[in-house]
């Protein structure tokens, strides 16, 4: 059971660059692995920016993505980065945000 759901699990993680990928993502009810620089303003602005994209069902409340998550390792799927960022990476809001990222981040 933990094996068919760790498949199920993987298939629906996407790694992303930028802020445009996490609506698509969220819109195909999928979860993002994301360059993230932990600010909160930044974390803001994606809930804010995320909540415009989503396609709702009638009467569903309006929510955008959050940070879930910093997984420390990604063992589940090889496909997926965790840990520290490279260094010549940036975080995903850009150009919105311009702090390093601190780690990859994981946003439903």
């Amino acid at each position: 059971m933990l094996g068919k759901a760790t498949i199920e699990f993987a298939a629906r993680v996407y790694m992303i660059n930028n802020l445009n990928d996490i609506c698509t993502t969220l819109d195909a009810k999928s979860l993002t692995l994301a360059p993230f620089c932990g600010d909160l303003d930044c974390e803001k602005v994606v809930r804010n920016e995320s909540t415009q994209s989503v396609i709702l069902g009638p009467g569903a409340p309006s929510v955008g993505a959050k940070s879930l998550c910093i997984p420390f390792a990604c063992d589940f799927f090889f496909a997926l980065h965790c840990g520290l960022p490279p260094t010549c990476t940036e975080c995903f809001n850009q150009p919105l945000c311009t702090p390093q990222p601190l780690a990859y981040a994981l946003f439903g």
